[in-house]
């Protein structure tokens, strides 16, 4: 495929950086709080999720996955109020089973992907199943692979394609430093002929070489390149096509100094321990509207007790926001440290960054309403 063969879905049209770009004066930025939205839950639901998909259009759209009840919602964010509830059946002729990710096209079009399935199931906002797409996925890879929560990687279509992330590998016990720098990080499926292409967008060569490490990954894109931040690297990876090489730049944060190896010896807690308390870093979002990056970093945590360790798996306890420019340069990094937010319940809209305030332990925590602030980057006073 020749240059930008993938869009992200809802993306703005977006230019060619050029050498002027590259080379002008970093203006420092640091994320400032600009509003509140506050939306009332259905029966059963929790105020959290595994999905969010903002959409731009007459109003400002927000999808939010219900896995409680296994429904996608439909908010009018402008007007703070439930549009409308998507009732994902489980079976008939309208089954999809249960649902953790999706992606929207339009209203009338909705992309589901099944964990654990190599389907993709298209939907409209009744539910009405209009499509099944059956693939099979390459040797020693996963199925397509997309939650908003947690290491975010919205499936890119384009012309009857898709790019999806994709997991490489077994498990831990399995993976080498020589198998990993063949391993790609993501796939295309056409959509007609459901033929699968693995990218040429490859684990860096040198990714384990100081030990075992999570290779977990997000990735996002603009309208003319594909980015990838992994769990251990401080460096983010680009290409304007899946049939290029990546090229890399650093972005390290000032939190994170050494990334620690996973524990193997020491069983199933201490590795859980490692994959939610150690520094690394997370979801990497584009803004479109503000042509910038969104790059989450989880800091060290002291683990108090089992409860605290299962409560990181969805609510992480201290962390920053890094962003960076369309040329991946770093702007600047925004602390979060005692302010109770979720930073894997967070998306990006016309308006901002928007972050969960559904913290356990905010003292305000209202379980009935999904609470957001919006941040807006700003130059550093």
């Amino acid at each position: 495929m020749r240059k930008v063969a993938f869009v992200l879905l809802c993306a703005l049209p977006f230019w060619a950086c050029t050498s002027s770009e590259e080379t002008a004066e970093l203006i420092p930025q640091t994320l400032v709080k600009s509003d509140s939205v506050i939306l009332p839950l259905p029966d059963k639901a929790i105020p959290w999720t595994t999905n969010l998909v903002y959409l731009d259009g007459e109003s400002s759209w927000l999808f939010l996955m219900d896995q409680a009840n296994n429904d996608i919602l439909l908010y009018d964010l402008k007007k703070e109020k439930l549009q409308h509830t998507i009732d994902l059946q489980l079976e008939g002729v309208n089954g999809v089973g249960f649902i953790y990710g999706f992606q929207v096209e339009s209203l009338s079009s909705i992309y589901l992907l099944p964990q654990g399935d190599p389907f993709i199931y298209q939907i409209d906002t009744s539910a009405t199943l209009l499509k099944k797409y059956v693939y099979e996925e390459p040797p020693l890879y996963s199925e397509a692979s997309h939650t908003s929560s947690h290491y975010s990687a919205p499936p890119l279509f384009s012309k009857g394609q898709v790019l999806v992330k994709t997991k490489f590998g077994g498990s831990f016990r399995e993976m080498t430093s020589q198998m990993i720098q063949n391993g790609a990080m993501s796939y295309t499926i056409d959509l007609e002929d459901r033929a699968v292409k693995l990218s040429k967008h490859l684990y860096p060569k040198d990714y384990l070489d100081e030990g075992l490490r999570s290779w977990d990954l997000s990735m996002a894109a603009s309208a003319d390149q594909i980015v990838y931040s992994l769990f251990a690297d401080h460096h983010v990876y680009f290409a304007e096509d899946t049939d290029e090489v990546l090229q890399k730049r650093l972005a390290k944060s000032k939190y994170i100094e050494t990334f620690d190896t996973i524990p193997l010896k020491k069983g199933g807690l201490k590795i859980a321990e490692y994959l939610l308390a150690s520094p690394h870093y997370e979801n990497l979002l584009y803004d479109p509207y503000r042509e910038v990056y969104y790059r989450f970093v989880i800091h060290r945590t002291t683990i108090k007790n089992s409860g605290h360790l299962i409560q990181l798996r969805q609510f992480a306890d201290k962390f920053s926001i890094m962003v960076l420019d369309r040329s991946l340069r770093v702007l600047g990094e925004t602390l979060f440290e005692e302010e109770f937010y979720v930073p894997n319940n967070a998306f990006v809209g016309k308006e901002g960054l928007y972050i969960s305030r559904n913290h356990p332990e905010l003292p305000t925590l209202d379980p009935s309403k999904m609470q957001f602030d919006v941040f807006v980057p700003q130059p550093k006073k």
